[in-house]
């Protein structure tokens, strides 16, 4: 029985991480940041937006570009409106 259990929790944990890892950081962060960090250097950079992001300097930096626009903006309505 404990192991069905233990099974159960570790598809239930490899889902969870792939949600955060995959979806959470490599697409929603990594395409909000590297737009708008396009569109603030008008076009220069990434050059390109169809690679993995974790597989190039700049998509890493994309992606965490990303996750502070969000973090600001949640501190933002935190400080104002919470």
């Amino acid at each position: 029985m404990e192991g069905i259990f233990e099974s159960f929790l570790g598809g239930i944990a490899r889902g969870v991480g792939y949600l955060i890892g995959e979806i959470l950081f490599g697409f929603v962060f990594y395409y909000t940041g590297a737009l708008i960090w396009k569109a603030l250097t008008f076009g220069s950079f990434p050059k390109r937006l169809d690679q993995d992001p974790f597989d190039f300097p700049s998509g890493i930096f994309c992606t965490l570009f990303g996750l502070s626009l969000y973090i600001g903006g949640f501190v933002y309505w935190a400080i104002n409106y919470g």
